[in-house]
């Protein structure tokens, strides 16, 4: 079995055909077409089944694509994990987030990142939103994260998330 053949397949099953995997691969559609033929006798099993409208997963291809999807996953973190660790990665990571969103966001980012880059010395930077911009143009942050951004042509913008507010109050009147 080899593993291009199952990036292939995962492509493949993504695509719902082989003409668009092929093109997003970079490949030719004869290829993709060996590989999973190859792939299919590998496991002795049909994987796909192909008409003019595209591919479709049968019931064990379901179930294989949920097990290479797996498989490449910690294939891709195996690797980096290893390339880390043979390029040493070492240094430090500022980050910038104003004060509200301190809480919020940091509890699972610290944790991810800790065990993802040991080796880094992560340091935080609090502030207004506003703060953190002119921090990350002044490059005493590395990353920011920000609430209703300034658009500046010195920055790369990139919407995350969004969240919903409510107001709440009591039913009594303020005046």
């Amino acid at each position: 079995m080899h593993l291009t053949d199952l990036r292939y397949f995962q492509t493949i099953a993504r695509c719902g055909n082989i003409t668009g995997a092929a093109r997003l691969l970079g490949v030719r559609q004869p290829s993709l077409t060996v590989a999973m033929q190859r792939l299919e006798a590998d496991v002795d099993t049909t994987l796909l089944l192909r008409d003019r409208s595209g591919v479709t997963l049968t019931s064990t291809g379901k179930a294989f694509l949920q097990v290479v999807e797996e498989a490449l996953s910690l294939l891709d973190v195996g690797v980096k994990q290893v390339q880390g660790l043979e390029t040493d990665e070492v240094g430090s990571f500022t980050l910038g987030l104003p004060i509200a969103m301190g809480s919020y966001f940091l509890p699972a980012f610290f944790t991810s990142f800790l065990q993802a880059s040991p080796r880094i010395a992560l340091s935080l930077w609090t502030g207004t939103s506003p703060d953190v911009q002119q921090a990350i143009l002044a490059r005493d942050v590395d990353f920011g994260l920000l609430v209703n951004p300034a658009p500046h042509p010195e920055l790369v913008l990139t919407s995350w998330c969004q969240d919903t507010f409510a107001k709440v109050s009591s039913n009594r009147s303020l005046t």
